[in-house]
């Protein structure tokens, strides 16, 4: 059986990978239930918390924050393309208008050196303007923008608090003097 997988399964063996998934779900859990009692869908806090666990947290910081900045980036260019592209009238041809926006999206997060908030930033472009009503276009992207953000920041606090709670419980390596001598 093992020998017809595409790939081979390799079950990791380090404590930090477990570590981040454990607060990947807590930070789930704890957008689940907050979300729920404002009565907001969580799916987009979750995926920025898992966005901004990462592999640590320096990997989690560097993803959450281009996940959050292309949400960003994303969603502002879409709200004028929205208008652009499906509610304009006259005789703006659609697809150079939706195409110009995709262009800015992608080029402003070059501009900003946020190369990797690119995608991020094309998906929630394309979302807004090809799927959202056009009576909710402007407050979904603001809650998409909100939601992502929270969810960086969480899972981002989490891996904080774990690194600090690390550190205090580490032991001390540095050298302790025999019988009152410095070494």
């Amino acid at each position: 059986m093992h020998n017809l997988l595409p790939f081979h399964p390799n079950i990791p063996r380090s404590k930090s990978v477990y570590t981040q998934l454990g607060l990947a779900i807590l930070a789930a859990a704890i957008i689940i239930t907050c979300y729920d009692l404002l009565d907001r869908n969580p799916c987009f806090a979750c995926i920025g918390a898992v966005f901004g666990m990462g592999t640590g947290l320096w990997g989690g910081l560097h993803s959450g924050i281009n996940r959050s900045i292309g949400t960003l980036l994303g969603g502002v260019l879409a709200l004028p393309f929205y208008y652009l592209y499906n509610l304009a009238p006259g005789h703006l041809p659609r697809d150079l208008c939706l195409l110009a926006g995709l262009f800015l999206v992608i080029y402003l997060g070059l501009l900003v050196g946020a190369v990797d908030a690119v995608p991020a930033g094309t998906v929630v472009y394309f979302v807004v303007i090809f799927t959202v009503p056009q009576d909710r276009y402007i407050q979904y992207t603001i809650d998409r923008i909100l939601d992502t953000s929270v969810g960086a920041l969480l899972a981002l606090g989490l891996s904080y608090l774990y690194a600090v709670w690390s550190a205090y419980r580490a032991p001390d390596l540095t050298p302790k003097p025999k019988n009152g001598l410095r070494p």
